[in-house]
């Protein structure tokens, strides 16, 4: 079997010898010292992979902003007073929408 090349390197965060995480692959070289198509895909792949992931844990940090504010307008809207108040200024009902995000359940 052929060995590419005998240079360690790592993908995505795992762990290499020496006990350290390397976030990037470097680039490896080919006979006339450019970059190989591989070592391209490689990093191309690897960039995505970081992207992929910095999206998932925006989403996930959203999520938890967007259930702290439900929890705060469930709690609000058992309140008695802030019902009456929120009538008095001319919001008689909640939109659908938002009622439905509430409550759990479609109207």
């Amino acid at each position: 079997m052929k060995q590419a090349h005998s240079c360690e390197h790592s993908v995505a965060g795992t762990a290499v010898p020496g006990g350290r995480h390397e976030k990037t692959v470097p680039h490896m070289r080919g006979p006339r010292g450019r970059a190989t198509p591989e070592s391209k895909a490689q990093s191309v792949l690897t960039q995505e992979l970081r992207r992929q992931r910095n999206m998932v844990s925006r989403m996930s940090d959203t999520d938890r902003e967007v259930s702290l504010v439900l929890d705060i307008l469930r709690e609000l809207t058992r309140d008695p007073a802030f019902v009456a108040l929120m009538n008095t200024r001319g919001f008689i009902k909640l939109p659908r929408l938002l009622r439905e995000r509430l409550t759990g359940r479609p109207r």
